[in-house]
């Protein structure tokens, strides 16, 4: 592993002993190998201040002040970075995935307004403003017409012509109730 010149750190190794049956039969488990920031950051191709960012968040392995335990923490920022590119482990994740449900129902409701399932509310009541003019303009001519075909008086017609003003104005002020 290369040191930078002019900055040569010892390595130091733990050895982790496992006592098998009794104190005298010592075993040698594994050893590991620790190494500084800035070995650890050339290893893996960051910074000293990433590779002590990262120890405080737990994603390399800290084993002392300064020493990092190379094989763990490797093995750890590896599996930090799968974790990263599949949006698993980054603090935004769930945002993200909110984001793309949101933009992934926007587009499915936009294809069934296309496909006639639903209608926009300022459609519907565009069209239900046409519907009621027209119906207006309708019972309002009612009284002339029948006027000219039955020859009725004008008191008569301005009563028929009255009470379909009424029953419109009621419409309109919504106080007729389903009878």
């Amino acid at each position: 592993m290369p040191i930078r010149a002019g900055r040569s750190a010892p390595r130091s190794r733990i050895v982790v002993l496992t006592f098998h049956q009794g104190v005298n039969n010592v075993k040698k488990k594994s050893e590991t190998e620790l190494v500084t920031a800035a070995q650890l950051g050339t290893l893996l191709g960051l910074s000293v201040q990433s590779v002590i960012h990262y120890g405080n968040e737990n994603v390399v392995v800290r084993v002392g002040r300064g020493q990092y335990d190379r094989d763990a923490s490797v093995l750890s920022y590896c599996k930090h970075l799968r974790a990263s590119a599949s949006g698993r482990a980054t603090p935004v994740a769930g945002d993200r995935a909110r984001h793309e449900k949101a933009k992934a129902d926007t587009a499915e409701f936009k294809l069934a307004v296309s496909k006639g399932k639903y209608v926009l509310a300022d459609e519907v009541g565009d069209e239900w403003a046409d519907i009621c003019r027209t119906v207006r303009n309708i019972m309002l001519a009612v009284p002339a017409r029948v006027a000219t075909r039955h020859r009725l008086s004008r008191d008569v017609v301005a009563t028929i012509k009255a009470e379909i003003s009424e029953g419109l104005t009621r419409l309109a002020d919504d106080e007729v109730s389903a009878q």
